[in-house]
């Protein structure tokens, strides 16, 4: 199995220089542009070396690699990966069965793409920044539904708990000094 790098950079000219220096000594290399993909990409390849920034926007250098460590299932799944690998299978099918062991969509959609770029010849690195932009999309678009959704579900607490308690509160004063006033006159005549 040839070895892999994960290069993870905020700058893409620092990623395409680094990406051409280590291609040209036969490492197969990943590159990501934030720490969340390479998260991802880390996940998915398992590489072994990781070359990332310390300083990037989104999420630190230390953040990721703490949160590659922290998922031994992953991890685990990984290992079984490299072993399939090792034993003679060829990669796209451990990734098929690394796909039909999580039975995860989005493990499947990546699965599904990396089959295709493998088949295509076409570039990983491209075609994984796209599945990281369409993975966002999708996951902007579940988080956009559920807001639409949390205005309905607030309905009804809104309406028998919140609005009875308010209307006490503001209206209560009022009522009481309506009473008064009321009563005060017919109690006079």
């Amino acid at each position: 199995m040839a070895k892999s790098v994960l290069i993870i950079d905020n700058d893409e000219s620092i990623v395409e220089f680094l990406s051409f220096f280590f291609e040209s000594k036969g490492f197969k290399v990943y590159t990501a542009l934030d720490g969340v993909e390479g998260v991802n990409l880390a996940m998915v390849h398992k590489p072994s070396v990781i070359i990332s920034d310390m300083m990037m926007g989104q999420m630190h250098g230390f953040e990721v690699l703490q949160r590659i460590r922290s998922h031994p299932e992953l991890a685990s799944e990984l290992r079984m990966i490299t072993t399939e690998v090792r034993a003679g299978k060829s990669r796209m099918d451990a990734f098929k069965n690394f796909a039909a062991r999580t039975k995860v969509d989005d493990v499947r959609s990546l699965v599904a793409m990396l089959v295709q770029t493998d088949r295509f010849g076409t570039s990983i690195a491209q075609a994984l920044r796209t599945h990281a932009e369409t993975s966002r999309t999708k996951r902007r678009q579940r988080a956009e539904e559920k807001a639409a959704k949390i205005g309905v579900k607030l309905v009804f607490p809104l309406v028998f708990f919140l609005f009875p308690a308010f209307y006490v509160v503001t209206l209560g004063p009022a009522v009481i000094q309506f009473v008064r006033v009321f009563f005060g006159q017919v109690v006079n005549r």
